[in-house]
């Protein structure tokens, strides 16, 4: 059992009396929906960007889903995301209503504390040190369905609704669900995990190789990925043996990653290359408009709130940098066979997308190097130019909400136009491989903001100013008429064994 459980108990304590206790009379046994309330149904469209999302609303692109959304609900200017502005963490601060200082989430790639130095975890799998709404619905004899939802992986108690679909792999798959019943389900209806889009041959027929697949083949995939969560989330929409409903599409965000190609500074850049790759982008957003069309006409909206929201927005970048070829070349960082030499590495990085958390090896020179690397990296340049946004220190990220003790003791976001290289110091500084990423600090960086759009029994037509991301999880919570997530998990299952991430992107 490793020491997480004290660390979110000591940020219980800290919170005082925020949550309520609970309820009386409930149980763990699943009860009967009450009827004076309705259902609720939480969608995430993974890198659906407010900035996009509105202009193409004022341009009368979107006549789908997204519309129906505006004319009968509830639509914000904008979700705010929490930092850092990616997948794992936002998606699991959705379902909490905590930030990542308390949920420890703290990035797609980082370091636990009290793991063995140099390890590092995905986000997608680190063990989250706070409730999470199936956790709370489930607790308060309600059912929870989860469908490829971030963080909830189906490989512990803790990481599970009363059913749910798995997140598959690259590859065309069998259905991985649970219980054994519902995969039994799934299977005798003929349905088969599509696999993801193939990025590496469209990266291959961008660089003119034989055995590549030009945009549109990855488009199709693209969409019959889509087509295939659609047609789950319209099947659990027939039935009625559930009260929360969480699914999950990655659509927009691979879209921004591989076809946000609009500067010439990018690899493979041309005006053609551009105005194609606009086009496929359209293409799949009008591909997510109708998507959710089609689920809205399989809900009935007079009992079901439906909330649509996403985690962070999307834009262009067009050069690589590496903070742990930087690390060793001054002598800090030591590769030992495809990973690091723990005996000899003074301090490395847990890098992905614009965010990096160096962790400082403990000892006695310990605050004097986090001083020089400070130093170090704000004057970091790559062909000139600053590559760095932000370098905060620990003592930094409280006023962040990112004071975990699994955060770096230097935490790092790059200038627009630039992401980290995640490897341990081998790919060195180039161009950037992919055209799109997040991960931007948010307060310098606007177009990190996600969407929010709600539609339901009692949900008022009306503009909202923008929301929190935080603010999702106690709204579905009110909606559902049961008590937010706790700050503390159910104490027998702090500590499920860490395992590798099962998403593929970011």
């Amino acid at each position: 059992m490793r020491s997480r459980a004290l660390a979110v108990l000591v940020a219980v304590l800290a919170l005082g009396g925020c949550r309520s206790e609970l309820r009386q009379g409930t149980s763990a046994t699943p009860a009967p929906r009450a009827a004076t309330r309705p259902r609720v149904v939480l969608l995430s469209l993974d890198g659906a960007d407010a900035a996009t999302l509105h202009d193409l609303e004022r341009r009368g692109e979107l006549t789908g889903g997204f519309a129906r959304l505006r004319r009968e609900g509830e639509e914000a200017a904008a979700l705010l995301p929490v930092d850092p502005t990616v997948t794992s963490t936002n998606h699991v601060s959705l379902v909490t209503g905590f930030p990542p200082g308390r949920t420890g989430i703290v990035g797609n790639k980082l370091h636990l504390h009290d793991a063995p130095w140099t390890s590092t975890v995905s986000g997608f799998a680190t063990p989250i040190g706070t409730e999470t709404l199936w956790e709370a619905t489930r607790r308060q004899g309600r059912r929870t369905v989860v469908l490829t939802w971030p963080g909830a992986d189906g490989t512990s108690e803790r990481r599970r609704g009363d059913r749910g679909v798995e997140w598959g792999g690259d590859a065309p798959t069998v259905v991985h669900a649970y219980p054994p019943s519902y995969e039994a389900e799934l299977s005798s209806e003929g349905r088969r995990w599509p696999g993801t889009p193939a990025d590496a041959r469209l990266e291959r027929w961008l660089r003119g190789e034989p055995d590549g697949e030009d945009v549109d083949a990855w488009v199709a995939q693209s969409e019959q990925l889509l087509g295939f969560l659609g047609d789950l989330w319209r099947r659990e929409a027939r039935r009625d043996d559930w009260d929360l409903l969480l699914a999950y599409a990655p659509t927009l965000d691979e879209a921004g990653h591989r076809l946000l190609l609009v500067d010439p500074r990018q690899w493979g850049y041309s005006p053609q290359r551009r105005d194609a790759f606009a086009r496929a982008r359209m293409q799949l957003w009008h591909a997510v408009d109708q998507e959710l069309l089609r689920f809205l006409d399989a809900v009935d909206l007079t009992r079901t709130i439906v909330v649509v929201v996403s985690d962070h927005g999307m834009i262009p970048i067009h050069t690589r940098v590496d903070v742990n070829a930087l690390l060793r070349d001054r002598g800090l960082l030591v590769r030992s066979g495809d990973g690091l030499d723990a005996e000899h590495t003074r301090a490395f990085a847990a890098a992905d997308a614009a965010l990096a958390h160096v962790y400082v090896r403990a000892g006695a020179d310990q605050a004097a190097l986090v001083d020089q690397l400070a130093a170090v990296f704000r004057d970091w340049r790559v062909d000139g130019q600053p590559v760095l946004e932000r370098v905060l220190r620990r003592d930094d990220l409280a006023g962040v909400g990112l004071d975990s003790p699994d955060a770096g003791d230097l935490v790092l976001w790059t200038r627009p136009g630039y992401n980290f290289s995640g490897g341990w110091g081998d790919a060195g500084n180039g161009p950037a491989r992919s055209f799109g990423t997040h991960g931007f600090f948010l307060a310098d960086e606007p177009r990190m903001r996600a969407i929010f759009f709600a539609a339901g029994p009692g949900v008022p037509h009306r503009e909202l100013p923008a929301l929190r991301n935080l603010e999702v999880a106690p709204r579905v919570a009110g909606w559902l008429g049961i008590e937010p997530p706790r700050a503390v998990p159910p104490a027998a299952e702090v500590d499920p064994p860490a395992h590798a991430a099962a998403y593929s992107h970011r």
